[in-house]
C-alpha cells in the first residue's frame, strides 16, 4: 500500500452537502417525480434507484429540497449512521443524510465500499447524544485511503462481484421463505373457509403432552446446552442468532423444560406471543425458557407449526391472548382452540414437503454464510493493499 494516497475526504471530495425536507405542510411539495430519500431506503443495496417517498419540481424550485446527482454516495450522518448507497438518478434526500460528489480520481463505487469497512470509525466519530449525530466537519475530516484510479476500480469490481452472490444467495433464501404456506394452502385450502370440508377439531384433543418452560432462566455460560428463547423462533423455526447456553448442572434443576425433536414450542407471552416452531432433530434435549412444550404427533407438528403461524391462526390466538394486560397464552387456551384438521396421508405428504424445504433451507443458508464470508475476507483484504497485484 506504499503508493496509496491518504488525504483527509475533503480533499477528495468536490461537493459536500446535507439534504433537507420540505414543510409538511405544504402538499404541493410531495407526490411528486423526484425521489426523496431517507435512511430507511439506504443500505440495501449498492445502487439507490427508488425510494419511498418522493417530492415535486416545486419544492425544487422553490429552495425547500436539495437535488443530487447521479452517482453521488449518500450517507446517513444522524441515527443509524453510516449506511451508503450510490444514486442512480437526479434525486432528492433528507437532512439526516450526507451526499458527497467525488472527485474524477475516485472511483464512486470503490468509495461505497471503503465506506462499509470504515463504518464503525464513522459511528465512533459521532456526538454521543441520545440520537448520534456525524457532523459535516467531522466526516471531511476522516483520513480517505486509495489507489489509483484503474486500481480502485479493480477493486470495486472484484467487491461488487463477491457482493452480488452473497445478495443473490440471500435473495434466494428470502424467496424460499414462503414457499410452505404457498403448499399449505395448495393442499388443504383456506383455512378461514375450509373449502375441502376438512373435520374441526379442538387442539386439546390431539395434545398428547404440554408443559410450561422455566419463568426464570438460569445462569447462562459461553458453551454448553442450548436454552431456546422466544427471540429464537422466528418464522416457524428455530434460529441459532443470540442462542443462549446453560450449564448441565443448570439443566438438571429444570428436566420439565427439556424438549425433543419434533415438538412444539409456542411462545407464551410477549410481543411474538403464538409463535411457534418445531425443535429439530439438532435441537434434541436442549431447554426451553418461558414458552409452552406441546408433543403431538407426527405429522400434525409440521401441520399445526404452519397453521399457527399463519394468519388463521393468529387471528385465533389474539383474541385468546389479549385477556390480560400482556399478551399471554397458558395450556387450557392452546387446548382449546378449533382447527380444521385434513387425513393422515394428506398431512404426511405436507410432512415430507417440509423436511425436503428444511433441508433445501439449510443448504442455502449455508450457501449464504459461505457468501458471506468470501466478500467479508474480501473487504478487509482489499482495503489492506492484498488485492493489488504484485506488479502494482
Amino acid at each position: 500500500m506504499n503508493y496509496w494516497e491518504r488525504k483527509p475526504l475533503r480533499q477528495v471530495v468536490a461537493q459536500i452537502r446535507t439534504g433537507s425536507t420540505p414543510s409538511t405542510k405544504q402538499p404541493e411539495f410531495f407526490d411528486g417525480e423526484v425521489p426523496f430519500f431517507t435512511p430507511g431506503d439506504i443500505g440495501g443495496d449498492v445502487f439507490l434507484i427508488s425510494a419511498n417517498r418522493s417530492i415535486t419540481e416545486t419544492a425544487v424550485r422553490d429552495g425547500k429540497a436539495k437535488i443530487f446527482g447521479k452517482d453521488t454516495l449518500l450517507v446517513t450522518c444522524i441515527g443509524d449512521i453510516g449506511r451508503v448507497g450510490i444514486l442512480q438518478s437526479r434525486a432528492s434526500a433528507n437532512q439526516q443524510i450526507t451526499a458527497l460528489k467525488f472527485k474524477q480520481d475516485i472511483d464512486v463505487k470503490y468509495a461505497y465500499y471503503w465506506f462499509c469497512i470504515h463504518r464503525a470509525e464513522l459511528q465512533g466519530l459521532a456526538n454521543q447524544a441520545v440520537v448520534p449525530i456525524l457532523n459535516n466537519e467531522r466526516l471531511q475530516s476522516i483520513e480517505f485511503s486509495y489507489p489509483p484510479l484503474a486500481e480502485q476500480q479493480r477493486i470495486a469490481d472484484i467487491l461488487s462481484r463477491a457482493d452480488r452472490l452473497r445478495r443473490l444467495r440471500r435473495f434466494a433464501l428470502e424467496m424460499s421463505a414462503g414457499y410452505l404456506q404457498a403448499v399449505f394452502l395448495e393442499m388443504f385450502g383456506d383455512p378461514v373457509t375450509n373449502p375441502m370440508g376438512w373435520e374441526v377439531v379442538k387442539l386439546g384433543s390431539q395434545i398428547k403432552d404440554i408443559r410450561y418452560g422455566t419463568g426464570s432462566p438460569p445462569p447462562y455460560v459461553e458453551d454448553g446446552i442450548p436454552f431456546i428463547r422466544a427471540t429464537n423462533i422466528k418464522g416457524g423455526r428455530i434460529e441459532f442468532a443470540g442462542m443462549a447456553y446453560i450449564s448441565e448442572e443448570s439443566a438438571n434443576a429444570i428436566e420439565k423444560c427439556r424438549v425433543s425433536s419434533g415438538d412444539l414450542l409456542v411462545v407464551r407471552s410477549g410481543v411474538n406471543t403464538g409463535d411457534c416452531a418445531v425443535i429439530p432433530s439438532h435441537l434434541d434435549g436442549a431447554f426451553a425458557a418461558y414458552d409452552l412444550i406441546v408433543r403431538v404427533d407426527y405429522p400434525l407438528n409440521h401441520y399445526y407449526n404452519n397453521l399457527i403461524n399463519s394468519c388463521f391462526g393468529k387471528a385465533i390466538i389474539g383474541p385468546l391472548s389479549r385477556r390480560s394486560g400482556q399478551p399471554h397464552l397458558n395450556a387450557e387456551q392452546v387446548k382449546s382452540m378449533k382447527f380444521p384438521v385434513p387425513s393422515h396421508d394428506e398431512l404426511t405428504r405436507f410432512a415430507i414437503v417440509v423436511q425436503n424445504h428444511e433441508r433445501l433451507r439449510a443448504q442455502q443458508r449455508e450457501a449464504l454464510r459461505q457468501a458471506e464470508q468470501l466478500f467479508q475476507g474480501l473487504l478487509q483484504a482489499a482495503f489492506r493493499g492484498e488485492l493489488t497485484p504484485p506488479q502494482a
